[in-house]
This record gives C-alpha cells, sequence and structure tokens, in this order.
C-alpha cells in the first residue's frame, strides 16, 4: 500500500517520523523514539539514511560506549544486536560512512565479535584518513597500521581529550578513528582489533599516529602489556589539581548515567575506604572497592612511578594541565618536540568536553585537599617542582 503513493509523499512521512523520534529521544522516551524510527523505516524501506538513523536511536546515539550498565541493558533487550541489523542493512544499499562503519564496529565489539568488529573498523579508519587526509590517504593506501608513535595514557578528566584534538591537528598526525581505544585493558580483542582503529602508514615517512586512552595511567598491568608489544612508544601523561578532578569526575559520571549518588556520598564513601589504608595506590583490586575512583584516580605518584619502572624517564613526558589553561601553545609546543615534530600553531585552544556544573567551594574541598597533600608532594618531588594547586 505505502508503495502506492509518490515518493515525495513518503519522503516528507518518513522525515516526520524521525523528527518525532528525536522529539522523543529529547523527552526521554527511547522506546517512542525507537517506535518513530521503525515507522520512518517502512515509509522509505529503500533509503539507506533511514536505517543509519535507527541504528544510532536504538545505542541512544551511543552513549553506552561510555556506560557499562547501558551497554549491558542494550545487550540484553536485543536492541545492539538490532542496530547492527539496521546498520548492515544501510550498507547494503550503498551507505557510505566512518560514523556508521564505527558505530557498527563498536556494537559488534560489545556484542563480543572482535573479528567482525575489525573489518568494520578498518574500513571506518580508511575513510576517516580518505575524508580528512586525501593527500596522505594516497600515500599510504597500501601501506598497514604500524601501531602507535604515542600514547597519552591519562589521567581520568585531565584534559586529555583537548591536547589529543590538538596533537591530531599537526599535518604530520593521523589521528586513530577513536581516541580511547582501550586496547591494553582489554587484549583478548585481539591485535587486529587494535590496528583496524589506527590509519596506514608508511614507515619512516615523518607522520606518526597514537591514542589517548586514560583508564591506562593507573592499571598496573597495563606497562607490561605496552612495553612488550611497542618498546618505542613515547607517553604523555597529565596531571591535574586532584580535588577538582575527583569533582570534575564525578559530574562526568553523572552526566553518562554511571552515577546516581550524590556527591556527598560518592566522594566521602570513597575516602572513608583511603583513609583507612596505609598505601591504598598497591593492588589495582582496591579501585574496585572505590566504586568509580574519583579519589584513587588522583593518586598520580604512585602510578607514575610504576610507569617509570617498565619505561625509562626519557619516554614519558607529564603535563600539569593547568598549562593547557593558562598557556596551551606553550604545553602543545612542548609536546610536539617531544614527539618529534615541527612545531604547529593553531589559531585557536578550544576546551573539549569541558565539564559544566557547579563549581563553587563545596565542604569536601577541604577534607579532600588533606587527603591529598602528601600525595602532591611526594609528585612534586617526582616532577622536580611546585604545583600551583590549594593546599590543606
Amino acid at each position: 500500500m505505502l508503495r502506492l503513493l509518490t515518493a515525495p509523499f513518503r519522503n516528507r512521512a518518513a522525515k516526520r517520523r524521525l523528527r518525532l523520534a528525536a522529539e522523543r529521544q529529547a523527552a526521554g522516551d527511547h522506546a517512542g523514539a525507537v517506535a518513530a524510527c521503525r515507522e520512518a523505516t517502512r515509509w522509505r524501506p529503500e533509503r539507506p539514511w533511514f536505517h543509519d538513523q535507527l541504528g544510532h536511536f536504538l545505542t541512544h546515539h551511543h552513549d553506552y560506549w561510555l556506560n557499562p550498565d547501558l551497554a549491558q541493558r542494550l545487550v540484553a533487550d536485543g536492541s545492539l544486536a538490532a542496530a547492527v541489523a539496521a546498520w548492515q542493512r544501510a550498507l547494503e544499499l550503498g551507505w557510505r560512512s566512518q560514523h556508521t562503519r564505527l558505530g557498527l564496529g563498536h556494537a559488534l565489539t560489545t556484542l563480543g565479535d572482535f573479528d567482525g568488529a575489525a573489518t568494520q573498523l578498518r574500513v571506518a579508519t580508511d575513510l576517516l584518513v580518505e575524508d580528512t587526509r586525501r593527500d596522505l590517504a594516497s600515500r599510504f593506501r597500501n601501506a598497514t597500521a604500524r601501531g602507535p608513535d604515542f600514547l597519552i595514557i591519562g589521567g581520568t578528566k585531565c584534559g586529555t581529550t583537548s591536547l589529543y584534538e590538538y596533537l591530531c591537528v599537526h599535518p604530520q598526525v593521523l589521528p586513530a578513528i577513536w581516541k580511547e581505544i582501550e586496547y591494553f585493558r582489554f587484549p583478548e580483542r585481539g591485535l587486529p582489533w587494535y590496528l583496524a582503529q589506527l590509519p596506514r602508514i608508511t614507515e619512516g615517512s615523518g607522520v606518526i599516529t597514537g591514542e589517548a586512552s586514560t583508564c591506562y595511567f593507573a592499571m598496573s598491568e597495563v606497562p607490561g602489556r605496552v612495553r612488550a608489544a611497542y618498546p618505542n612508544v613515547r607517553l604523555v601523561a597529565m596531571v591535574r589539581d586532584p580535588v577538582a578532578k575527583a569533582i570534575s569526575h564525578f559530574h562526568h559520571d553523572r552526566k553518562l548515567g554511571c552515577e546516581h549518588r550524590s556527591l556527598e556520598e560518592a566522594l566521602g564513601r570513597e575516602l572513608d575506604l583511603l583513609e583507612g589504608m596505609a598505601e591504598p595506590w598497591r593492588n589495582a583490586s582496591e579501585y574496585w572497592r572505590t566504586e568509580r575512583g574519583y579519589v584513587w584516580l588522583g593518586l598520580y605518584a604512585p602510578f607514575l612511578e610504576h610507569w617509570l619502572t617498565v619505561f625509562p624517564r626519557e619516554q614519558l613526558l607529564i603535563l600539569p594541565s593547568d598549562e593547557l589553561a593558562t598557556n596551551p601553545a606553550a604545553l602543545v609546543a612542548q609536546t610536539h618536540k617531544f614527539l618529534g615534530l615541527p612545531e604547529h600553531h593553531l589559531d585557536k585552544y578550544p576546551v573539549h568536553l569541558e565539564g559544566r556544573y557547579d563549581k563553587k567551594e563545596h565542604p569536601l574541598h577541604a577534607r579532600l585537599a588533606r587527603f591529598f597533600a602528601p600525595h602532591q608532594r611526594r609528585l612534586e618531588d617526582l616532577l622536580g617542582r611546585t604545583l600551583p594547586w590549594p593546599r590543606s
């Protein structure tokens, strides 16, 4: 019956359903949004764009990538499998999009199909280079992905996204398809899966690539895994006032839907736990007792010291993120030099993923500052400099 109607009429009807889907999603009616999007695909089943949009709505527009609880729900109720089918149908109909391939790669990864995911992620990475750096795409078409030249290893909520974005603007840097690949946290996904997310680069071309996975910073087994695979990789670590970092991390998780407690409950409970430990960083399993690690991940010095037992000091650059706010050009130039790149200045240095929440003084600030004081001194000894962070 629908096919008897004119194509323009069906197209308008499908677009109205998509607008309705967006309205329902914004109102928190996810099931209604998906239902409206499914109607859109029924109006124009031959149009790949509507199938692509269905995949995005089924996955909450990829919110599950950083929300494990949501990912589990999408697997359990079949939404992720349905999204895979929708995206595959879009591709069968001729759809060309790095974002669709990336979404499909993430979905297949979550479903445990790492080989299938690697196939999609390879195409996504190639499309990214072709769409953004056509000159290099033609030069490197027959090359292979050879692994990262640099890793930004953390810490969480310390400006790593901004630094990575600034680096990827450099004409001699090709980005990974996804900033936080986290391969060395999940090595069971396989090296082909990892390399599929890194661009093809010819050896000796002067072009480099890397990724930025903040989970690497405090995971005791990761430095050894990195060293075994890529012994010459350059490492960049960013540190931030740990009080501000803990609070920013809490609000970040609230925004993602991973955290439902109040600030007082979440950080207070973690402080209760950590203040009773002589060396809370000693065993990585203690992280899970903190539930989210807002405070624990601000114990920078012991984690950096552990990296330095595996890598020589000249391969690790430690940057206070305060300087990314006050003088980003100088900090980026320092990073360029460390990575062996010529300087490349940007017209502007916008903040990426800036946390938006009430930043007024909180009663927990003083307690957090007291807890972090000895750890801050230990970090200053490691860096050989004083840091401009509030002291208790």
